[in-house]
């Protein structure tokens, strides 16, 4: 399987001071408590479930504590050993650390490990179990029994118990454990080993931590120390590149400089540019203004030689008539005839007024003929619309006339003979006896 896995529920039997406690995960694990609460030895049960105890400390934070105690063995966590009582569990003891995970699909695993211990001083014997498809509670790992007086207790169930539950397939020694969960749990083994080696660099950093006094201490345990030479050579080149980068600031100081310039510079050939034009455009505009200058005194002055030639030309028609007239003058002064003229004179005043007259009577005649032409074509409509009413009042005598002929007998003679004279009246030509009528 190589999908994602979530903690579900880690279950703990005589693991230390627990000695049968499930912890139920639901999304993410936090342990919040005070000092020797318990948090670690959570965390080296889960350690301890995913290595079988290989390459493994526990609770190496008690170590760097105030009191500076020695870190705990397998042996007394398996015995639930009491530093402070100096007491342990009667051997022999068996204990477990188990995990429930699920994968994506929904199905639930359940894998862990097992340790069997005599004594504080001997080793343990250590097994692990990988139970696919199955829950804490299908894997049980507890078997019952009576005591001595006949009170049922449950136990741990040792690893034949185990094998007898699971099957000798999935009960294994540490090592095809260890292969086996690096199986289920990740691509290859060497995932798995780094996954074991990340968890165990988490606690020697935590050791660090503890041990250091200051940020210094800490950060000269985690950095290795130098080689001298290399060292000084490293110090060198750092010198070096710190004189580099001096000199490349001045540089671009220097360049600044230069680049300030450089703008003043262009500012100030723009400026001189725009300068000459604005005057190149004032002298153009003062050249247009002279020219249309010119050219307006030009026609100033031809008009001013013109009106003086018609000024000429006109004082000398004046001169030629007020002569002439002066002759006539002159003329009539020494004539007899000067009341003939008056009488002419009066004359034309009276021809003048006639044509006037005249003039206005041409008007009225003009006007009188278009009402005239009016009047006749209104007529000609009228008579238009007279006739039309005299052919429909004809055609409806004509209907009557044929009714009567078809529903009357000989009697009604006389009627026809009144309707032969309407006929008549509307249309004179026609016959006016009843037989034509008919």
């Amino acid at each position: 399987m190589n999908g994602l896995f979530h903690i579900r529920r880690i279950r703990l039997l005589n693991f230390h001071n627990f000695v049968d406690e499930t912890l139920a995960v639901r999304k993410n694990l936090f342990l919040i408590g005070d000092n020797q609460s318990g948090k670690t030895t959570v965390l080296d049960a889960v350690h301890f479930a995913l290595s079988a105890g290989v390459d493994m400390e526990f609770n190496a934070a008690a170590r760097f504590g105030p009191r500076s105690e020695p870190g705990r063995t397998l042996a007394s966590i398996a015995l639930r050993y009491d530093l402070e009582r100096d007491a342990a569990q009667r051997p022999p003891s068996v204990m477990y650390a188990a995990v429930e995970i699920e994968d994506d699909s929904g199905a639930l695993h359940t894998f862990g490990a097992g340790a069997f211990a005599t004594s504080l001083d001997a080793q343990p014997d250590v097994w692990g179990f990988v139970a696919r498809g199955k829950s804490l509670d299908e894997v049980g790992l507890h078997a019952g029994e009576s005591d001595e007086s006949g009170i049922a207790r449950r136990r741990p169930l040792d690893r034949q118990e185990l094998e007898e539950l699971l099957g000798r397939g999935a009960v294994l020694d540490k090592g095809r454990y260890r292969t086996a969960l690096a199986q289920l749990l990740f691509r290859d083994r060497d995932a798995y080993l780094r996954a074991l080696d990340l968890i165990s660099a988490g606690k020697a950093y935590r050791e660090m931590v503890a041990r250091a006094r200051n940020l210094d201490d800490l950060f000269i345990g985690l950095l290795p120390p130098p080689a001298e030479a290399e060292f000084e050579e490293i110090r060198s080149a750092l010198r070096a590149i710190e004189g580099i980068r001096s000199d490349l600031a001045d540089l671009a100081a220097e360049l600044d400089v230069l680049r300030h310039v450089i703008d003043k510079l262009r500012e100030a050939r723009g400026e001189t540019e725009k300068m000459a034009r604005y005057q190149f455009v004032g002298f153009e505009l003062e050249r247009r203004r002279a020219a249309a200058a010119a050219g307006e005194a030009r026609i100033r002055a031809q008009n001013a030689a013109d009106e003086a030639a018609r000024a000429d030309e006109t004082r000398s028609r004046a001169a030629a008539a007020v002569a002439a007239t002066e002759d006539s003058l002159r003329a009539l002064r020494a004539s007899e005839d000067a009341a003939l003229l008056a009488r002419e004179e009066e004359a034309r005043r009276d021809a003048d007024e006639a044509g006037r007259e005249l003039w206005r009577a041409e008007q009225d005649l003009a006007a009188r003929w278009d009402e005239h032409q009016r009047a006749a074509q209104e007529a000609a409509n009228a008579e238009s619309e007279f006739d039309a009413s005299r052919d429909r009042a004809a055609a409806a005598l004509r209907s009557v006339a044929e009714a009567v002929r078809q529903q009357l007998d000989d009697q009604a003679v006389s009627a026809l003979g009144d309707l032969a004279g309407a006929v008549a009246t509307i249309e004179p030509g026609l016959p006016a006896d009843a037989g034509a009528i008919e």
